[in-house]
């Protein structure tokens, strides 16, 4: 769409879609919150929409319940004049990355790949072992750590003094700066 308000209007779009197709929000995985443990379990992201059956497939030939909601949300979309894209609805395989995470229906877990999680701590480490970093990487390292630690409440908390750094080296995006001990710290610990 190209211009600010964009990303609002697709997610409007799209809560309507999910709740004029009667997907269950009991199965909706959202990073925030513990992921759904039975059955099917659901997601959405702006535009884009996602199930998983976390049961095996079944053998008496019944269709799985993710691709009956997928089928619902198409015909929703067409409903309100929209022509879904086949790329904006996807029925996810057994361990299939959506939204960035990895979904484990094995485990019945929703988390960033590991080797995402490797790359990432891969970047972090070079950046600590510098003695000065432009303020760009730092802001965007942060925020992937950020994305990362999404998918575990227990460590949204761990970057507070970083977030409150970086928002003080706001207007200086473009220059080097030695990293307080403390930014040090907290990035060191989050790449643990």
């Amino acid at each position: 769409m190209g211009f600010k308000p964009a990303c609002g209007y697709a997610q409007a779009v799209t809560d309507r879609t999910v709740e004029a197709a009667a997907l269950p929000s009991s199965a909706r995985v959202i990073p925030e919150a513990p992921c759904p443990q039975y059955g099917a379990i659901w997601g959405s992201i702006v535009d884009d929409i996602w199930s998983l059956d976390l049961v095996p497939r079944s053998s008496d030939g019944l269709e799985e319940q993710g691709a009956v909601w997928m089928r619902r949300c198409t015909q929703a979309w067409r409903e309100i004049g929209v022509e879904p894209h086949p790329d904006k609805i996807e029925l996810c395989l057994e361990g299939g990355e959506v939204q960035g995470n990895f979904v484990d229906a094995r485990r019945q877990s929703v988390g960033v790949p590991l080797k995402k999680r490797w790359l990432l701590a891969q970047c972090l480490l070079r950046m600590l072992m510098q003695k000065r970093v432009p303020v760009r990487v730092l802001w965007r390292l942060a925020g992937k750590l950020g994305f990362v630690h999404s998918c575990r409440v227990c460590l949204r908390l761990l970057l507070e003094l970083t977030y409150s750094y970086l928002q003080e080296m706001r207007e200086q995006r473009h220059k080097l700066v030695q990293l307080p001990p403390i930014v040090w710290w907290e990035l060191f610990s989050a790449m643990l």
